[in-house]
């Protein structure tokens, strides 16, 4: 990576250099230049990616003398930073496995192959490896967690009754009789894929150079008739507590803020890891559970609801001067030792087989839950329409929170769902 360029792009993300040492010609991709990395990664991470560095070294003595510099971008942030211009962007980056494709077409990840596609392969879930490929199957990246993703948390002494057979309308009518809300995000398109895609609604998207070009949507035929008809009944039902990602206008309405607030009105929810500690420190640890979401019924159809699942994971940029160092780092902070690192110093679950035996990751309730979800109905989030998160929210919001969905007018709001889904701007 030239470094008159990568100077503008670390002041744009922010930049924290490790510790310089003196370079050396050392061969790599280009034999007549130092060996040197750039590395981004989430402010919040800054400290931990400084050790990961040093045992790098420790671990690799023939890059002993490779200069590191290391920026601060977050893993949301890493696409809108490198479709800016990749030339110009980290060699090693983290990033949401959601903006996988999108970065691909950019041209700001190289493909993972030979052993380092070995690697990835016999160290993590199967579900993260899916969520690092193409649609082909190539491998595009190095898993470092798995932990995005929503099931049901609940007080265990409110939630007396669980098991794989147990409705939605089981959990609202036990969170009901206990003077308790079951809180589910209707008005957030995150969950509300979940809804759809456990009926078996589903969307396709055609790109052409890296631009939609097509989306295809069956959200408003049998499947999302009943998906629609599901929200609708449950929206009505006594126990259900309406909450979404801040879409109604209403804040004390959006998800993580009910939690944290609400708990002691709360027997059950649906969410993900980082609300954990919102119920369990009003709950207690004892009374809190967590595990596979519960069953949805309409009509003569009973099926769980699905989740998006994903996680983070680290990208190789094809422009980078030295190839072999950057796929040798990003094994590196991928492999088990960094992933267990991670968990205990930022809580994030890992995608890496070993460290998911780990006992500490093992016994952690939150992922216990979330790897339930994964292995029953868990989706990774791949190729969702731009369209998508507007539309599904609107229709959510409509349906939960302002009430103007019912059965009569179902088909023409599904409809409408699904122009606003496949209308390309």
């Amino acid at each position: 990576m030239k470094k008159s360029k990568l100077f503008s792009v670390l002041a744009v993300c922010g930049i924290a250099l490790a510790g310089v040492v003196s370079c050396q010609d050392q061969g790599g991709d280009n034999p007549e230049a130092p060996l040197s990395l750039t590395v981004w990664a989430p402010l919040e991470h800054q400290d931990l990616y400084q050790d990961f560095i040093t045992q790098f070294k420790e671990a690799h003595p023939e890059y002993a003398d490779a200069t590191f510099e290391l920026g601060a971008c977050s893993e949301a942030d890493a696409y809108a930073q490198v479709s800016k211009d990749p030339t110009t962007a980290a060699d090693v980056y983290s990033f949401a496995n959601d903006q996988l494709y999108n970065l691909i077409n950019v041209g700001g990840l190289t493909r993972v192959g030979g052993e380092y596609e070995t690697f990835v392969k016999e160290n993590n879930s199967e579900g993260m490896i899916t969520a690092a490929s193409n649609e082909a199957g190539e491998l595009y990246a190095y898993p470092i967690s798995a932990d995005n993703g929503y099931y049901l948390t609940y007080d265990t002494s409110v939630v007396t009754e669980y098991d794989e057979n147990t409705t939605f309308f089981d959990v609202a009518a036990q969170c009901f009789a206990a003077g308790k809300k079951f809180v589910v995000p209707m008005g957030d398109a995150w969950y509300g894929y979940g809804f759809f895609s456990g009926f078996g609604a589903t969307y396709e998207v055609t790109y052409t150079e890296g631009k939609e070009t097509a989306i295809e949507c069956d959200y408003n035929g049998a499947a999302g008739l009943k998906a629609g008809g599901f929200m609708v009944d449950f929206a009505g039902t006594d126990g259900f507590q309406y909450v979404d990602g801040g879409n109604s206008g209403d804040q004390s309405l959006v998800l993580n803020n009910y939690i944290g607030s609400h708990a002691d009105e709360i027997g059950a929810f649906v969410g993900g890891t980082w609300l954990y500690q919102d119920a369990a420190g009003v709950w207690g640890e004892d009374n809190t559970a967590c595990n596979y979401l519960p069953l949805m019924e309409e009509g003569d159809t009973s099926t769980r609801m699905r989740s998006f699942i994903g996680g983070k994971m680290v990208g190789v940029n094809p422009n980078a001067d030295n190839l072999v160092l950057a796929h040798d780092f990003a094994e590196f902070i991928s492999d088990t030792d960094c992933q267990l690192q991670r968990f205990e110093a930022l809580g994030m679950g890992p995608s890496n087989l070993t460290a998911l035996e780990n006992e500490d990751v093992a016994s952690n309730k939150a992922l216990v839950g979330l790897n339930a979800q994964v292995a029953k109905a868990g989706d990774p989030q791949l190729n969702v329409p731009s369209t998508f998160w507007t539309a599904v929210q609107n229709f959510g919001t409509a349906v939960g929170y302002q009430k103007t969905v019912n059965h009569d007018n179902l088909q023409g709001e599904l409809d409408k769902l699904v122009e606003d889904i496949t209308t390309i701007a």
